[in-house]
């Protein structure tokens, strides 16, 4: 029998309960009406009956079939009313078992299951209340398997077996979008900072009491808990609204804690930022947004809570690169933007260094705006919109703004030899290098936040 279908079905299996392979929900219940040879037929708690060719779904897909040929699977009771914690323990381990015990986990908001040393966690799409300090308390120092699924076990696991071993330990977190990843990584890498810190105070403790020194300033913000505070500022550049997520990462992050040799106490860490979606700067599918930055700025702008220098006025459904919806009903963006400030606070940058950041942040907003005409002698075009023009240009730094829009409508080439080429580019070739600038600028920003992040 393999994971998803089973052929060795006989007579004696009348009457049996089984499950059947459906499109619209997986798997459902069955009870086997009939076995002969090579075929099953089976009634379905719903009504329908299925006739199985059992060899059909080992054999290579055919053109001509319409829909995936349906299968089957032994079916037991799931007599644990809360499902197994550990699917290892299963009767019998598929598909349609282990689909059932995580549905029946998730029903009654246990979302995490372990399957061997592995973590399943279901999204629940709601905060529940389980992962407070005094959770923190029940796992730290417990042995793994003691207490139930959870993320809070596994990142305790990583941590002891770095100290049992002094071996680098790594966690992957993986899943489509949607899944829980960005929320799932914030988790783990608190359970890390308050466990690393509460090492830290009790062996200044143990160390005062041994020379009756004070150990005040216990308030200072970690290492840790400073790239765990960072994370709404990259979430504001890098984060955005899909169709199948309100808060989707559109990059990807590899985080690492650095510990001190021989310690428990995190001296050091990195956070490495890749692959981000630059297109969505300029263009998004139809109901999405663009990166909760920018939305965030302009609720922000409407309470007069940004720096009149960004020229910003909170309407962002009238701007070319924030023309989709701008209101999302799980995302209070103010609030989105107060969390990014107390980040840029948590890293220590400077209001003057955070007016800079906004300055960039609403060039790349404007240059949507930015438009281009054909000129009147040929096939070369013109910038349209000069007050556009001079507002990037004030948010830029650079002075003279028509030599911006020069090097947008203006192609300057190198041939072999040293020989400058000047060409005209037209209408729609200088709208793509406009798009290509605030794709890179805004690339450019995003990887310096990281770097940021990492001082």
């Amino acid at each position: 029998m393999s994971m998803n279908h089973s052929n060795k079905w006989k007579a004696s299996d009348e009457g049996g309960l089984c499950w059947v392979s459906d499109p619209a929900q997986a798997y459902v219940e069955a009870r086997v009406k009939s076995v002969r040879k090579g075929f099953i037929k089976a009634g379905a708690s719903d009504g329908r009956e299925f006739d199985i060719d059992l060899e059909l779904p080992l054999k290579p897909p055919s053109r001509t079939q319409k829909e995936p040929p349906r299968r089957v699977l032994p079916r037991l009771v799931l007599r644990e009313p809360n499902g197994v914690e550990n699917m290892d323990n299963l009767e019998v381990l598929h598909e349609a078992s282990i689909l059932e015990n995580i549905e029946r986990r998730f029903r009654m908001d246990l979302i995490y299951t372990n399957t061997g040393p592995i973590l399943i966690a279901m999204n629940p799409f709601k905060w529940l209340p389980i992962y407070g300090e005094d959770v923190i308390s029940r796992f730290h120092g417990k042995p793994y398997g003691s207490m139930p699924p959870h993320v809070f076990q596994e990142a305790e696991d990583a941590f002891v077996q770095l100290q049992k071993y002094r071996k680098n330990q790594a966690i992957v977190i993986c899943g489509e979008s949607g899944a829980g990843k960005t929320e799932t990584t914030k988790l783990m890498l608190y359970y890390l900072a308050v466990v690393s810190k509460r090492t830290a105070e009790r062996e200044a403790r143990r160390m005062s009491t041994r020379s009756n020194a004070s150990t005040e300033g216990g308030d200072t913000p970690t290492i840790a808990e400073r790239m765990v505070n960072s994370n709404p500022l990259l979430e504001a550049y890098g984060n955005a609204k899909t169709l199948r997520n309100d808060n989707s990462s559109r990059f990807g992050k590899f985080t690492r804690f650095d510990f001190g040799m021989g310690s428990a106490i995190i001296n050091g860490g990195h956070i490495e930022n890749l692959l981000l979606e630059k297109v969505r700067v300029v263009e998004q599918g139809e109901g999405e947004r663009n990166y909760h930055i920018f939305y965030q700025l302009c609720e922000a702008a409407k309470k007069g809570q940004v720096p009149k220098s960004t020229f910003l006025t909170g309407d962002a459904a009238s701007h070319e690169y924030t023309k989709g919806p701008s209101a999302v009903a799980s995302i209070d963006d103010f609030e989105e933007y107060k969390a990014m400030v107390g980040a840029l606070e948590a890293l220590a940058v400077k209001p003057a260094e955070r007016e800079l950041i906004f300055h960039v942040t609403s060039a790349v907003y404007f240059l949507g705006d930015l438009d281009f005409a054909d000129a009147q002698d040929g096939d070369a075009s013109v910038v349209s919109t000069d007050d556009v023009l001079k507002t990037v240009a004030t948010l830029l730094q650079v002075r003279d703004s028509s030599k911006l829009g020069k090097a947008l409508t203006i192609r300057v080439r190198e041939v072999p030899g040293g020989e400058k080429v000047v060409s005209n580019n037209k209408t729609s070739e200088a709208r793509h290098l406009r798009d290509a600038l605030a794709k890179a600028v805004y690339a450019r920003l995003f990887d310096w936040l990281g770097c940021r992040a990492n001082t």
